[in-house]
């Protein structure tokens, strides 16, 4: 076939005629190609272009429709995005050519598109393919108005011809699985085509979206700008094709292919709309361009098996083309209508009409209708305490919970929401593959009756027994009935009814007709219906698709609106009010009252704020039951929301909680228990409630004791947000609003052996400890002494720094020497975080003077404290007393015994320091694979990875560190940025983080790391 034999030019010749003709002298390489020759052309000065040699079947007519596609396509995209055709010497844009056989042939030179392949970049996140299909929409709306009328012109690609086509070449398929896949997907493009053929709109299209024709210029905090090149394929043909066409490729190697399909979907129809027509053929073009792909590969593989490109994407379309097998194509088209904003699931019109019409007339599914006095709507929502009370506890205890929450509103029948987001669906089973990650099927798509076991359910209107199944997995519906209904009046439905009886097994019969009013079954037990509480799951259900009685009662957030049209809401039916119906938290509204009353200082996390209205262990939880793994909230010390620390709580909250002017064993139990854990002589201690209060507090201590004033401090410290401390934090008086530290405030540079003053370890100890011994002199000569040097054990917003060996030692020691007291502020990286010691002072192998603690001791409650010597203490007692009016509460108190407790319980230290030492050694060898990590430090739960540009000079990558932060939470995991340069992905999580999460980080920060935006740009 001429069209498969590409034109025979070798890179000389395609080198005398490039300089003979447009007078460029290059260097030239070729390039891969299908059926023209391509060459790559570069001149020294930078500028590149492609020379192109046409197929000897390629007419001028169609050449020049090409050109006139380029040009129209150029006009409504940005500049560069398009191949501009260059003239040559004589200003022609096209010229005719021989080669060695004697075979004419058009050659023209274009300017060359920047860009990776598609196939070679990532991440295809959702707003890339949502651009993808912007651009392919636009290029649509600029080929199609081409007024040229179709030339004689024919292509093996051309979906109008795809049924002969492939009747023509199956038969190179050998192996038979494939090619019974083809055959089917044939059949089903065949059978939804006749039937809309006459009314898909024709016209111009590019034809080949495919991932080697759009090229990529990643960015780090845009949208990466794409490019097209080859319209080598265009057709007249149906215009759906090229939203099939770029399907087909996006959906490549993606974990849910019909979630990429969508998105692109979106894009295109932003610009250039879809008809519905179109919409129902789009699921079968997709699946007959990659018919095509495998079929054509096969025959082109034989005929040309040394051509490496042919055969580039064969492997992954034949998964794709597996998985497809799978889709229910009315689903696809249900989706696909969603994503360009018309009603998912169509019958879903006739359904509401004849639904509103028959409201009243429904029967009771409990036989009666139910009693709005003796009925309590539930809230199991996500952020719903009765949802978190009952998770995690036996059966018998959910139970109880349930019982008592009934009997406090006066009701015996508790109904569940329809459309509600619930994060109780915790098995495999609910989990989806995504573009980032898991996404989990939380949202409700029927009501439940929670009713005693054994209560019998009636039929709300008349049907036919459809389908009967015991669904006896954990977690599942257990005994099951779905029931059709078809009325003269209205349309096709069925009802489903979960969490049966057994009997409802051996009495009913498939067929059956089962009158409204009439008993169906009874609810049945735990034992029986799944593993949950006793109650009925009803759902409605417009198209049963090809599920045979197990169909979907949940579904994921993300396709919430296409399940909502297709099981529509069943509260009418049941008589119900819209109470029963959740109603989603709007983030837009949200942030709208949250800067309504908050001051505008006060920041949120991520361009994309997060809806956070749980926390478990060591996970968040937004608003629509998606679990985010906490990489930096250490204030959560023993993990969010611990069931020990809430019932610590409860329970006391139930006796006592005042102050302290008053004995009592709790807080003096708390007290010498958090004493016990310092090493002499710091043995006394003084209750406050945040790490603010505590450092304010110690710099009183610090300056009652000494009677100076003067206070020693390091670079880019921070000691809370008192103005007081902002005195004393560089981080603060020296950033933005700053207005620089009080003239008793000194700071010496961070001891930073990255990029710090001195970066020796062997000597930097001493040195940065010499330039507190200087200001100590400095101070002595005025006649004055200090009065406290504070330091972090570790540094925090300093980009989470070890100290030095030895600094803190000689530091100490030269304050002492001159008068000062030190303090340790362990806010931050205390109580057992740095795995190897309890504080991390002793990392240091010291004993401060005073040691300030934070909230993490009441793993969030008001509770911290200041650690000191008798000693001082009494020195401290000049006759002011010193009084915090819930500093000590009893409250606070038990949840610190609490928090001790579940320490020494869970061995937390020593999960600190077994899965820190792993993490931290597994992101010191990533350093080998990926030159933006400059540094790998800390301890134990108490990690920093400071990324850079250059290894040499060590030059910050903020922006790259935000890109890391942000695609982390794509991915649901939670980071943030430290550090002077902003550059330090800081890692501090709940110390119930263990080695399963530990893997589940590295992995997915490993896969970020390798995305195209944090190639470029980096001098290893």
């Amino acid at each position: 076939m001429p069209e498969l034999e590409r034109p025979a030019f070798s890179v000389q010749e395609a080198s005398l005629l490039l300089e003979k003709h447009y007078g460029l002298r290059c260097t030239l390489e070729k390039l891969p190609g299908e059926r023209d020759s391509n060459f790559m052309a570069r001149e020294n000065n930078g500028d590149s272009y492609v020379l192109k040699i046409s197929n000897s079947c390629e007419t001028l007519e169609f050449l020049q429709v090409q050109h006139d596609a380029l040009e129209r396509s150029a006009k409504l995209l940005e500049q560069g995005r398009i191949p501009k055709v260059f003239p040559d010497k004589n200003g022609e844009s096209l010229l005719r050519v021989s080669s060695a056989d004697g075979s004419l042939h058009w050659m023209r030179l274009v300017r060359y598109v920047d860009g990776l392949p598609m196939a070679e970049y990532s991440p295809h996140t959702a707003e890339f393919l949502r651009e993808l299909g912007r651009m392919c929409g636009t290029v649509t709306k600029a080929l199609h108005e081409i007024p040229a009328p179709p030339l004689s012109h024919t292509l093996l690609w051309e979906m109008h011809n795809v049924q002969e086509t492939l009747h023509e070449y199956m038969s190179w398929i050998k192996d038979e699985k494939l090619l019974g896949w083809v055959k089917s997907s044939l059949e089903l493009y065949c059978k939804t085509l006749e039937p809309l053929e006459s009314k898909l709109r024709r016209g111009w299209i590019h034809n080949d979206f495919n991932d080697y024709n759009v090229l990529v210029v990643p960015k780090l905090t845009v949208t990466p700008v794409l490019g097209l090149i080859d319209f080598g394929d265009m057709t007249h043909s149906y215009l759906a094709a090229e939203p099939a066409v770029a399907c087909a490729y996006a959906m490549l190697d993606k974990p849910d292919p019909l979630e990429a399909a969508v998105l692109l979907i979106r894009g295109f129809h932003q610009h250039f709309p879809l008809e519905e027509k179109e919409l129902e053929i789009l699921f079968p073009m997709i699946m007959m361009r990659l018919c095509l792909s495998l079929t054509l590969g096969a025959f082109q593989q034989q005929n040309d098996p040394e051509n490496e490109y042919l055969g580039i994407s064969q492997k992954p379309v034949r998964e794709l083309l597996e998985r497809l097998q799978e889709v229910n194509p009315r689903y696809a088209n249900y989706l696909f209508r969603d994503a360009c904003n018309m009603e998912a699931c169509p019958a879903s019109f006739e359904f509401r009409k004849w639904y509103k019409k028959t409201a009243g007339a429904f029967h009771g599914l409990l036989g009666e209708p139910l009693n709005p006095e003796k009925t309590a709507v539930l809230d199991l929502s996500v952020g719903s305490s009765l949802s978190a009370k009952t998770e995690g506890v036996s059966l018998e205890k959910q139970q109880e919970i349930f019982n008592g929450y009934l009997s406090e509103m006066k009701a015996e029948i508790g109904v569940g929401k329809y459309a509600e987001a619930r994060s109780f669906y915790a098995a495999k089973e609910f989990l989806n593959n995504s573009l980032d990650g898991h996404e989990k099927r939380t949202i409700h798509l029927g009501i439940d009756i929670f009713a005693p076991s054994g209560t019998s359910i009636y039929a709300p209107i008349e049907g036919v027994v459809h389908q009967l199944q015991d669904n006896q997995s954990l977690l599942d519906y257990g005994p099951t009935v779905i029931l059709r209904h078809k009325f003269t009046d209205g349309p096709e439905f069925y009802t489903l009814y979960g969490h049966l009886s057994s009997d409802c097994l051996k009495t009913l019969q498939i067929g059956q007709v089962i009158k409204g009013g009439m008993p169906l079954d009874k609810i049945g037990n735990s034992n029986e219906n799944g593993g949950w509480l006793p109650h009925v799951h009803f759902q409605l259900i417009l198209d049963l698709f090809d599920f045979d009685g197990n169909y979907p009662g949940v579904a994921l957030p993300s396709r919430k609106k296409v399940w909502s049209s297709i099981c529509p809401d069943p509260g009418i039916m049941l008589g119900l009010s819209s109470e029963s119906t959740a109603v989603e938290i709007d983030s837009g509204k949200l942030l709208k009252r949250r800067k309504n009353v908050f001051g505008p200082s006060l920041s949120l996390s991520y361009q994309e704020p997060l809806i956070i209205v749980r926390g478990q262990a060591q996970s968040l939880i937004d608003s629509r039951g998606q679990f985010y793994l906490d990489c930096v909230n250490n204030v959560a010390h023993v993990g969010h929301s611990h069931p020990e620390i809430v019932k610590a709580q409860s329970n006391q909250a139930h006796v006592l909680n005042t102050n302290t002017r008053y004995l009592n064993p709790v807080n003096i139990e708390y007290a010498e228990r958090l004493c016990a854990l310092f090493p002499e002589p710091l043995d006394t201690c003084f209750m406050v409630c945040s790490g603010s209060e505590a450092n304010e507090l110690a710099m009183r201590i610090a300056g009652t004791v000494s009677g100076q004033k003067d206070m020693i401090v390091l670079e880019e410290a921070y000691h809370g947000n008192s103005k007081a401390n902002i005195d004393i934090s560089p981080y603060k008086h020296n950033g933005p609003g700053g207005k620089g530290p009080p003239e008793w405030v000194h700071e010496i540079p961070m001891p930073y052996l990255y990029r710090g003053l001195y970066r020796d370890p062997e000597t930097a100890g001493k040195l940065y400890a010499d330039e507190v011994r200087k200001i100590c002199e400095k101070l002595s000569a005025q006649g004055k002494k200090p009065a406290v040097f504070i330091c972090e054990s570790m540094l925090g917003c300093g980009g989470q720094v070890p100290l030095p060996d030895g600094f803190l030692k000689q530091s100490y020691q030269h304050v002492r020497r001159h008068g000062g007291l030190c303090i340790a502020d362990e806010v931050q990286v205390g109580f057992g975080r740095a795995g190897k010691h309890f504080w991390s002072f002793e990392l240091q192998d010291v004993v401060p003077d005073i040691v300030t603690l934070g909230k993490p001791i009441g793993n969030g409650h008001p509770l911290s404290a200041v650690i000191t010597t008798l000693k001082i203490a009494e020195a401290f007692a000049n006759g002011m007393e010193y009084f915090n009016t819930f500093g000590g509460n009893h409250v606070s108190c038990s949840v610190g015994m609490a928090v001790l407790d579940i320490m020494e319980k869970e061995g937390l230290r020593q999960n600190a320091l077994e899965t820190g030492s792993w993490l931290k050694e597994k992101l010191e060898a990533l350093k080998n694979s990926f030159p933006l990590i400059g540094d790998v430090r800390g301890e134990g739960f108490f990690l920093g990875v400071e990324l850079v540009l250059d290894s040499e000079t060590r030059e910050p990558a903020p922006l790259q560190a935000d890109y890391v932060v942000e695609r982390m939470k794509s991915r649901k995991i939670l980071l943030s940025t430290e550090g002077p340069g902003h550059n330090v992905l800081k890692f501090k999580p709940p110390m119930v983080f263990n080695l399963n999460d530990a893997q589940h980080f590295l992995a997915e920060l490993e896969k970020v790391l390798g995305e195209s935006p944090l190639r470029q740009g980096l001098k290893v």
